[in-house]
């Protein structure tokens, strides 16, 4: 592993400590917006939050024993949220990304119970390293996802999610394509979650 992985890895490990200590913190906050004709009933609520996921590749088969983690910030706006997430690999391989920032939005199915249905949609950057001659040259891809899943609301301030999310890389970077590695194998993934 090379000096940049190794920093790279570093930077995610303390963010995701940081986002840790921060939502164990309950950083999760409401503020009420109100109309003066209605207050009650056009109360709007926003929500800032702070995740945490773990996620599982099925497919590629060959990658089973490869985790994905996760950090994401945002805000939620009635039935809406936006984010920004952060996703790393449990390990670095030539021609899987070993870092993807992507920007997400998500469409949530309130209704009376403790279980919400949501569906989401992200696009970003994923960074593609190569090994060559013991020094790591980087590829900056296009990244997409799509997500659906469904979260449970344990207390005011905490949520447990399960979902699925397809993620996709456009190889369109010349450096990329003439690549012997990089296949449709490594252009997608679908992967299991769990978060909170």
């Amino acid at each position: 592993m090379s000096i940049l992985s190794k920093k790279s890895l570093l930077k995610t490990a303390i963010v995701m400590l940081l986002l840790i200590c921060v939502s164990s913190a309950s950083f999760a906050f409401e503020k009420g917006a109100s109309n003066s004709e209605n207050e009650h009933k056009n109360e709007k609520k926003q929500q800032c939050y702070v995740g945490l996921t773990v996620g599982q590749k099925f497919h590629p088969l060959h990658d089973l024993v490869n985790k994905l983690l996760s950090a994401s910030a945002g805000c939620k706006l009635e039935d809406f949220s936006i984010e920004i997430e952060n996703m790393a690999p449990t390990s670095v391989d030539e021609g899987i990304p070993n870092l993807v920032l992507m920007t997400n939005g998500y469409y949530h199915f309130n209704n009376s119970s403790l279980f919400t249905p949501y569906i989401g949609f992200g696009v970003g950057l994923g960074q593609l390293s190569r090994f060559i001659n013991s020094d790591t040259k980087d590829d900056f891809i296009k990244a997409y996802q799509g997500k659906f899943g469904l979260s449970y609301r344990s207390t005011s301030s905490t949520e447990i999610s399960f979902g699925y999310k397809f993620l996709g890389l456009l190889k369109n970077t010349p450096k990329v394509k003439q690549r012997q590695d990089y296949d449709r194998y490594h252009s997608h993934s679908h992967i299991v979650e769990i978060g909170f």
